[in-house]
């Protein structure tokens, strides 16, 4: 996390920073997984195997050391802009390393997820590599 925020130097041994995650499942096979990191917040809505939505909540802008003037409001954004990329591509490649053996070339084969069938992704097809 530490790598994601961009901390240069290793935090106080006795800081009061908040550091913890949390998964919350309030209903509809909805699932709010939560980071806690300092001043920030990282949330992703998940429903089965797809994510809803993903944000960064910032609980003190002075802390971010961005500036908190509306003038450089657009700076912040940017900067918890890329926060999130961060974020979201080590979520990504945890995510990739955590496949099974025959997981990938198992993709393009159509599935049965619950009642309703869903098609497969199939890696070769030029429309699916425009996609990616």
């Amino acid at each position: 996390m530490k790598t994601i925020l961009g901390c240069k130097q290793r935090p106080q041994k006795k800081s009061k920073t908040r550091w913890e995650i949390t998964v919350e499942t309030p209903e509809y096979d909805l699932i709010v997984f939560k980071v806690h990191a300092g001043a920030l917040t990282f949330k992703m809505y998940t429903k089965g195997e797809r994510v809803l939505r993903s944000e960064v909540i910032v609980h003190n802008v002075r802390k971010l050391e961005q500036g908190n003037s509306l003038v450089r409001w657009a700076d912040v954004v940017a900067h918890l802009e890329d926060v999130l990329t961060r974020f979201l591509e080590v979520v990504r490649c945890a995510d990739m390393a955590t496949w099974d053996d025959g997981v990938y070339e198992s993709l393009p084969k159509p599935l049965q997820v619950g009642a309703s069938r869903v098609a497969g992704i199939d890696f070769a097809s030029a429309r699916m590599a425009a996609v990616i």
